[in-house]
């Protein structure tokens, strides 16, 4: 019995070495905003948003990475931090997606 414990034990602990750690919190929101970025780009390409909209949500975006990097670089992300870059990000995002919402019209 304490021989199949073991074996389990050692599996298990093998199991846990062999998945990647998960990225740091800091590397999804940047990734999340690089595609925010991309698709404000696609969009003013497009000229789904104006000129103006484009640049407006390029600075929302800028002091959002701004932000980000100060909250990083001055002792890493607690949770509220995270959910405040996130809750910008998603605000960014629903604010481009009704402007082109609107251009289609």
């Amino acid at each position: 019995m304490k021989r199949l414990l073991i074996i389990g034990l050692v599996a298990l602990a093998g199991a846990a070495h062999a998945a990647p750690p998960p990225p740091p919190a800091w590397a999804t929101l940047a990734a999340r905003e690089a595609r925010t970025g991309a698709r404000i780009e696609t969009a003013a390409r497009a000229r789904q948003i104006s000129a103006a909209e484009a640049d407006r949500l390029r600075l929302k975006l800028r002091r959002t990475e701004s932000l980000r990097a100060y909250y990083r670089r001055s002792h890493g992300l607690s949770a509220w931090e995270r959910r405040d870059i996130e809750r910008r990000l998603k605000t960014l995002d629903a604010r481009l997606a009704k402007e082109i919402r609107a251009a289609r019209r």
